[in-house]
C-alpha cells in the first residue's frame, strides 16, 4: 500500500457525505493527530470532525444520547448532568492545539441543547495564572478529570488537564471552571491560594521525557501532584530539564479556597490540612496519562 494511495483514501473519506458514518468519524480523529499525514489533510480532517461534532451536539436528544464514536475526545459530565465538556487535541501547522465544546443540558426534552465552542488561545497569556478567560480566549488543554466543589451556594469545577507542548516541553494544569448567569463558561475562578495570592489556575512545565502525576485522592480529599525540579540547580526555568524530584505538593480545601502545600507526606496526610467538603471526581473516556496515539508518543 503506497503512501499516495493512503493519502488519497484519507482525502476521499473527508467528504461531508460520510460525516454520519462511524468509519469516517474514526478516520478523522486518527488523521488530525497523526504527524505523518500532510498538514492540509490533517486540517481537512479536523474541520470535518469539528463541524460534524458541533452539529451533532446541537441536535435534539443528543444530550441523552451523546454522539459516537469519540475515541480521541475527553467527555466529562458533573453528577447533576447539567452540562458536558468535550475537549480534544489536534496537530495544526504550528504544533498541537486544543478544541472543545460545552454542551448544556436542555431545559426540556423537546428543546435542543445550548452549545458553546471553545477557541484555543494558547497557554502563554500575560499574568496567565491570575486572569479569567471566556470561551473565545480559552487556554486550551485536554481535560482528563473533573472535580466538583462549591463556593457558598454556587458550584464550580476544577479540571485536571494536559497539553503535549512543542516536543521539548509539555504541560499539565489545574484549571477552574464556572458559569455566568446566562450559562457562558468562564475559566480562571481565583480560588487557589499560592504564596499568599489567589490564582485561577496552576500550570506545570516539564520535559517530554518525564511523566508528571496530578491526581485527586478521594480518601484524603486532596489533589496530589509531583513536585517538579530542574536536573541541576543552574538549569532553573529551563523547563526542558524539569521532572519529578520524588517529593509531592498538594491542594487542600481550607475555608473558602484551595491551599497549595509543599513537600507533603503522601503516606501520612496532615490532619491540619482541612477537608474539601463537597468534592466529587468525574473521569473521562480517555487514558489519564498522555492521551495521544502510539505514533506520537
Amino acid at each position: 500500500m503506497t503512501k499516495a494511495w493512503i493519502i488519497g483514501f484519507l482525502a476521499f473519506s473527508l467528504n461531508a457525505a460520510f460525516a454520519q458514518q462511524t468509519d469516517s468519524v474514526r478516520i478523522w480523529q486518527e488523521t488530525f493527530i497523526d504527524g505523518r499525514i500532510p498538514a492540509s489533510i490533517r486540517m481537512q480532517a479536523f474541520q470535518a470532525f469539528y463541524a460534524w461534532l458541533g452539529k451533532a451536539l446541537e441536535e435534539n436528544g443528543s444530550f441523552a444520547n451523546p454522539p459516537k464514536p469519540l475515541p480521541k475526545v475527553s467527555v466529562l459530565t458533573p453528577t447533576d448532568k447539567s452540562f458536558r465538556l468535550y475537549t480534544w487535541l489536534y496537530l495544526s501547522d504550528n504544533g498541537f492545539k486544543a478544541a472543545g465544546f460545552v454542551q448544556h443540558a436542555p431545559k426540556s426534552e423537546n428543546k435542543a441543547p445550548q452549545v458553546v465552542a471553545l477557541e484555543d488561545q494558547g497557554l502563554d497569556h500575560r499574568s496567565f495564572s491570575y486572569r479569567s478567560f471566556n470561551d473565545d480566549k480559552w487556554p486550551g488543554m485536554i481535560y482528563y478529570e473533573l472535580l466538583e466543589a462549591k463556593d457558598g451556594k454556587e458550584s464550580y469545577y476544577l479540571l485536571l488537564g494536559f497539553h503535549p507542548g512543542d516536543g521539548i516541553v509539555q504541560h499539565k494544569g489545574i484549571e477552574t471552571l464556572y458559569f455566568t448567569g446566562n450559562g457562558n463558561p468562564k475559566f480562571g475562578k481565583r480560588i487557589i491560594e499560592h504564596e499568599e495570592r489567589l490564582k485561577g489556575r496552576l500550570l506545570f512545565h516539564y520535559s517530554v521525557q518525564a511523566t508528571m502525576s496530578i491526581r485527586y485522592e478521594e480518601e484524603n480529599k486532596r489533589i496530589v501532584m509531583d513536585h517538579l525540579s530542574p536536573a541541576e540547580p543552574n538549569l532553573k526555568s529551563q523547563f526542558q530539564f524539569y521532572g519529578p524530584d520524588g517529593s509531592y505538593d498538594a491542594l487542600v480545601f481550607k475555608k473558602d479556597r484551595w491551599l497549595l502545600l509543599s513537600d507533603v507526606d503522601v503516606r501520612s496526610p496532615n490532619e491540619e490540612s482541612g477537608k474539601p467538603g463537597e468534592v466529587r471526581r468525574m473521569g473521562p473516556n480517555i487514558p489519564k496519562q498522555r492521551p495521544l496515539p502510539d505514533s506520537l508518543k
